[in-house]
């Protein structure tokens, strides 16, 4: 029996031994869990900042487009308005001419430029 119970206290402590290593890997399986939940923790709050940024860069970049029409209206507006400054600068010479009837004005040039 003395083997019989040595045999049965060696199964024992193998057994002891195989259940501190499977609680050893439990353990650092945990601990990479954690390691691996706070990098995605941290990997989704980089995305939330990264789409504010974009977000905004988005507001920015429609404000700036609306911007830029704005000024190219405002700028075709003014090339009109300047293009039309000869003929009506050359209406109302013609006018002036005809209301003052002076015959010095006729010697003036009024060729379109």
């Amino acid at each position: 029996m003395g083997s019989s119970n040595r045999k049965g206290c060696l199964k024992y402590s193998i057994i002891v031994q195989e259940i501190g290593q499977l609680r050893n890997e439990a353990r650092e399986k945990e601990l990479q869990l954690k390691e691996k939940e706070q990098f995605h923790e941290s990997e989704v709050a980089n995305n939330r900042e990264i789409e504010k940024k974009i977000s905004a860069s988005d507001r920015t970049y429609v404000r700036l487009k609306q911007e830029l029409q704005d000024a190219e209206r405002l700028r075709d507006t003014f090339n009109s308005e300047v293009s039309t400054l000869p003929i009506t600068f050359l209406h109302s010479i013609i006018r002036l001419q005809k209301l003052l009837s002076i015959d010095q004005l006729t010697d003036v040039d009024f060729t379109l430029v």
